[in-house]
């Protein structure tokens, strides 16, 4: 059964073998626009008061701490209130992220203002690419764009660490996945059924 089909947006980053030149600058400048994500981190350090804290979570040990941490903003998000999609709290969970973390398949990454936890993002790794799992952020911190701010970092840091050659934004519409995007594939969700009809 074919259900409506939808893109998956993804970055490249960088060339195949990665380039030394390559930056999460040059992506930007060669494929979208650069400025309104400049000032959108510009405005959340400054709101901050200090340079933006970050962190990237992707041990077995590292994962308690990031889970913890990410469910305080879970709770908060429309998408686990309205949608019931934020990160689970179960341990059978917790015990998936910390196995899938033994595996080097997953990663982590907590955006703060200040001391206060803004944004939060988990990821996982098939091959070469890293998917964008799930999100979200303080609707207290919804006019700094802390999505946009922590997702910038995120592919900072993915250039610099070259782990990846692209990095998935997954299906469906989204502002942000048209802004950062350079590349998508159309696909769709098959379902079958085992034949109940004479």
């Amino acid at each position: 059964i074919d259900l409506d089909p939808q893109a998956h947006l993804s970055g490249i980053l960088g060339g195949s073998p990665p380039h030394a030149e390559d930056s999460i600058f040059d992506f930007f400048v060669h494929n979208k626009p650069l400025f309104s994500l400049l000032r959108k981190t510009r405005k959340f350090a400054e709101s901050a008061g200090e340079a933006i804290v970050w962190r990237r979570f992707q041990t077995p040990e590292e994962m308690a701490a990031f889970h913890t941490t990410a469910r305080l903003i879970s709770a908060r998000t429309y998408q686990e209130q309205l949608l019931d999609a934020g990160l689970p709290e179960t341990p059978e969970f917790l015990r998936e992220m910390e196995d899938a973390a033994r595996a080097g398949l997953v990663r982590g990454y907590l955006l703060f203002h200040g001391e206060t936890p803004a944004a939060y993002a988990y990821c996982k790794a098939s091959g070469r690419s890293l998917t964008y799992e799930l999100l979200g952020h303080d609707p207290a911190f919804q006019h700094l764009s802390p999505g946009s701010v922590l997702l910038y970092h995120i592919l900072e840091d993915l250039f610099e660490q070259e782990s990846f050659e692209y990095f998935d934004f997954g299906g469906g519409e989204a502002g942000y996945k048209a802004f950062f995007c350079t590349v998508s594939v159309r696909c769709a969700d098959v379902y079958y059924f085992r034949k109940t009809v004479t």
